[in-house]
């Protein structure tokens, strides 16, 4: 790692712990949320309650299968001779007992699906405001329990809806009559409808349809989302609130990872910045000037020392070279 580090502009920023923040929990807490908000919409789209009846009159016969789910019907019908046709339609007039226990567990959904947005939106705030994420794990809880109570509900309250949607319809035919004899929410049961001297007998199934279900893996996908979001809330929680740091001027030396700030952005005891590089220093982006060429420097030439003047001797006059002390010629002593 490089101790100092320069912007494009002349400018650095500060050291972030944004890294720190967004660690292996917050990412699998963001990942399990959106994954059981996905299975929570899928759910409120698909069938709740699968059925089949079918029954043989005069040589023919005729066959339906489909299901319920939380906004009306769906169904295939399917009869000798003829080709098979399917519809989905919502409740009709005589099923207003289904349509209200399809209806609540619709809201008990919508409430949840909403709780599980506020809960991402929470935990992506609470990242930077830990506080925050403690509402994002409430959310994350009380949606999970919302979406738990819906298919039990379906469960509790369909057979006798369903039992109260045939009388409703037999109803708006004058002269007809319809009975059911069915065991549960699953299992197979038998119907007979008769219209004036008509009697028409038939076997029924019923079980949970693919909506059901998923409906409880949402549920189990929303709580273990709600457990990583407290843990990813518990884990940011001694950084504090988040503080964007500003950016420092040009020339500030940036310091080791750890060693000028504490968890809270605070500067640590002791620790002395280090000096500024000189604003000559060119920033980043600037190529630095070339230098001059200069010509070589020739050293100068040392001045030329005087020489001693020559002595002549005193006795015979023979010129005596300097510092000779007897002269070559006659042997006197010259100085």
């Amino acid at each position: 790692m490089q101790p100092y580090q320069y912007a494009p502009a002349g400018y650095m920023r500060q050291p972030s712990d944004l890294r720190r923040r967004f660690g292996s929990k917050t990412i699998a807490a963001l990942i399990m949320s959106i994954v059981a908000l996905v299975f929570v919409i899928v759910s409120m789209g698909t069938t709740w309650w699968d059925l089949k009846l079918g029954f043989s009159y005069s040589g023919i016969s005729f066959t339906e299968t489909g299901g319920y789910n939380l906004g009306g019907s769906c169904s295939t019908v399917t009869m000798s001779g003829y080709p098979a046709q399917s519809t989905c339609s919502g409740f009709g007039s005589g099923e207003s007992s289904l349509a209200n226990v399809f209806h609540v567990a619709f809201i008990l959904l919508l409430v949840g699906l909403i709780l599980t947005i506020l809960a991402l939106v929470f935990l992506l705030v609470g990242v930077l405001r830990p506080r925050i994420g403690i509402a994002g794990f409430l959310c994350a809880i009380i949606g999970s329990i919302l979406v738990l109570v819906a298919p039990i509900y379906v469960f509790a309250a369909a057979l006798g809806a369903f039992g109260g949607a045939l009388g409703g319809m037999a109803s708006l035919f004058p002269g007809m009559t319809a009975n059911a004899n069915i065991p549960g929410f699953f299992g197979t049961g038998s119907f007979s409808i008769t219209y004036m001297t008509v009697t028409i007998n038939g076997d029924i199934t019923l079980g949970g349809g693919v909506g059901w279900y998923m409906a409880f893996v949402a549920f189990a996908l929303l709580l273990v989302a709600a457990i990583l979001t407290l843990s990813a809330v518990r884990a940011v929680m001694p950084l504090g609130n988040y503080v964007a740091r500003p950016m420092a001027p040009y020339g500030y030396q940036q310091p080791m990872a750890g060693q000028a700030y504490g968890p809270y952005g605070q500067p640590q005891p002791g620790y002395a910045p280090q000096p500024a590089y000189p604003q000559s220093y060119p920033p980043y982006g600037t190529p630095p000037a070339q230098p001059t060429a200069q010509p070589p420097v020739q050293p100068a030439a040392p001045a030329p020392q005087p020489s001693p003047a020559a002595s002549t001797c005193p006795s015979c006059g023979a010129t005596v070279s300097p510092g000779t002390v007897f002269c070559a010629i006659c042997g006197a002593k010259v100085g």
